[in-house]
C-alpha cells in the first residue's frame, strides 16, 4: 500500500500494529542457552551433530492484526538483542568481500572500541547501513551492548553521535571524510567496483596530500602499545592474514559460517583477557608453541579490549547465577583453558581439576555453560573426553560421570555426539 500511495500513514499504522502485539509470553533465554540454540540452527556446513536439536523449540510465534488481517510473526529466540539483521541478509559476507584483508583492520578497530565511520558517497543509504550493522556483527555476539553505539545512518543535521567516545556510524556525505578529528577509522565504499579502503587519520592526510586535497590536520601517529614489541605486531599481522584468508576462501559456505568465524575469534581474545587476570594460575609455558605465539600476537589486542567500552562483556565467572557447589567459577574457567592448551599438567593437578568439575557441574544450566566454553571451534568436549584415556583411574572416573551428565540432557547431549568416534567408543566402553 505504501509504495502505491506514498502515504506515510500506512507506515504509521504498521508501526502501531507491530507495537500492539503481545510479547509478554515470549521466552527470554539466558545467554548460554542462546549459544546452544545457535548450534541447532546452524546450516549444513556446521556438521550433522548440530542438527540433532529441534529448531521449532527455538522460535516463538505471535500474531499481528493489521489491515483487517492476521499476520503471523516468528521470533528467533537464539538471536541476541544486538543482532538485527537475519542470516538471509549476507551483510558480513559483503563486508569481507568488499574490504578483503582490510576487514581485519575494521575488526580490530571495532574490538578496540574506536570511532569507526563508513562513508558511501553516491551510495544508497541502505547499503551503507547494511555494512555498519555488519561491522557490529563482527564482535557481537559475544560482546554485548554494541547496538547502543551503532548509528547506521548519520548526517550533518544531527552530529550528536560524535559525542560518543566509541561508535560505528554510516554516512553518505563526503564532508565527514575530510574531518579527520571525527573518526579513528574511515571505511570508504566503492560497491559498484566491489572494493573499499580503510584509512587512519594519518593515512587519510597522506592520501589527500598525494591528491592535492585539503583535510584537517591529523593527530600525531600512535606508537606501539607498551607491552607490544615489533615482533608481536608482525606476528599479529600474520595471524590476521591467516585468519582472513580462511574466511575469504570459504564465504560460499554462508553468512552464518562467516559470522561464526568472527564470533570465535572474538571469544578467543576475550578468553585471553580472562585467563591472564591471575598470573599465579596462568602458566603459558605449559602451552604448545603455537598457542604461545597466538597469545603473544593477541596481547596488544587483548590489552586494548580491556581498556575499551567493550570490557563490560568480560565475565570472570560464567556460572555467577548458577549453583556450582561452592567451587570458584573464575578459577574453574581458567582450569578449563589449561585443560585445552597445557601439555604437561601433573597428575595431581589434573585430578583436582576433574574433581572440581565433577563437584560443580551437576545441573543442566551449569553443563550448558560448560558447552559454551568448550565450543566446537576449539575442539568441543575433547578436554573432558581426553580424561577417558588418562593414566589415573580417578580422572577416568570423573570423565565418565561428566560425559554421562552431559548426555542425559537434551540440550547438551549433541555436544557429546560431536566428539570423534574414537572418544565416543572409549566413553561407551568405560561406562
Amino acid at each position: 500500500r505504501y509504495y502505491a500511495t506514498k502515504d506515510r500513514r500506512v507506515l504509521a499504522e504498521l508501526f502501531d500494529a507491530l507495537n500492539a502485539a503481545d510479547f509478554s509470553k515470549c521466552p527470554d533465554p539466558m545467554p548460554y542457552e542462546r549459544v546452544l540454540m545457535r548450534r541447532g540452527i546452524a546450516g549444513p556446513t556446521m556438521g550433522s551433530p548440530a542438527e540433532e536439536h529441534t529448531p521449532e523449540l527455538w522460535t516463538w510465534a505471535a500474531a499481528v492484526q493489521y489491515d483487517e488481517a492476521s499476520i503471523l510473526l516468528s521470533v528467533p529466540l537464539y538471536l541476541t538483542r544486538d543482532e538485527v539483521l537475519p542470516m538471509e541478509v549476507h551483510s558480513l559476507t559483503l563486508l569481507v568481500d568488499t574490504f578483503k584483508e582490510d576487514s581485519m583492520r575494521i575488526f580490530n578497530a571495532v574490538l578496540a572500541g574506536q570511532r569507526v565511520l563508513f562513508s558511501g558517497y553516491n551510495h544508497a543509504a541502505g547499503d551503507v547501513c547494511k555494512l555498519v550493522l555488519a561491522a557490529a556483527s563482527m564482535i557481537s555476539p559475544p560482546v554485548s551492548g554494541v547496538m547502543h553505539r551503532v548509528f547506521p545512518y548519520a548526517n550533518l543535521n544531527d552530529l550528536s553521535f560524535l559525542e560518543c567516545p566509541s561508535f560505528i556510524a554510516g554516512v553518505t556525505n563526503p564532508v565527514f571524510e575530510g574531518n579527520t578529528m571525527w573518526w579513528d577509522m574511515l571505511c570508504v565504499l566503492n560497491l559498484p567496483e566491489g572494493s573499499g579502503q580503510c584509512f587512519t587519520p594519518e593515512e587519510k592526510a597522506k592520501d589527500d596530500e598525494r591528491r592535492n586535497k585539503k583535510s584537517a590536520a591529523p593527530p600525531p601517529p600512535s606508537a606501539l602499545a607498551p607491552e607490544e614489541s615489533s615482533d608481536d605486531r608482525n606476528e599479529a599481522k600474520r595471524l590476521d592474514a591467516v585468519f582472513i584468508s580462511k574466511v575469504l576462501s570459504a564465504t560460499m559456505l554462508g553468512e552464518e559460517w562467516v559470522r561464526s568465524m568472527f564470533r570465535d575469534f572474538t571469544t578467543q581474545v576475550m578468553n585471553q583477557c580472562l585467563v591472564s587476570e591471575d598470573g599465579s594460575d596462568f602458566d603459558l609455558e605449559q602451552a604448545p608453541d603455537a598457542v604461545r605465539k597466538n597469545y603473544a600476537a593477541n596481547s596488544a589486542r587483548a590489552s586494548t579490549f580491556k581498556t575499551s567500552g567493550n570490557v563490560g562483556s568480560l565475565i570472570s565467572n560464567p556460572w555467577v547465577d548458577i549453583d556450582i557447589g561452592g567451587v570458584d567459577g573464575a578459577r574453574l574457567r581458567r582450569d578449563l583453558w589449561r585443560l585445552q592448551v597445557a601439555e604437561d599438567l601433573s597428575n595431581n593437578e589434573t585430578i583436582r581439576i576433574f574433581s572440581d568439575l565433577n563437584t560443580a557441574l551437576k545441573c543442566e544450566e551449569a553443563l550448558q555453560v560448560l558447552c559454551n566454553l568448550l565450543c566446537e571451534a576449539s575442539g568441543g568436549l575433547y578436554p573432558i573426553a581426553a580424561g577417558l584415556l588418562h593414566n589415573q583411574s580417578n580422572v577416568r572416573a570423573h570423565a565418565v560421570v561428566l560425559l554421562g551428565r552431559l548426555e542425559s540432557f537434551r540440550s547438551t547431549s549433541p555436544c557429546v555426539g560431536a566428539l570423534n568416534q574414537f572418544l565416543i567408543m572409549a566413553y561407551h566402553r568405560a561406562s
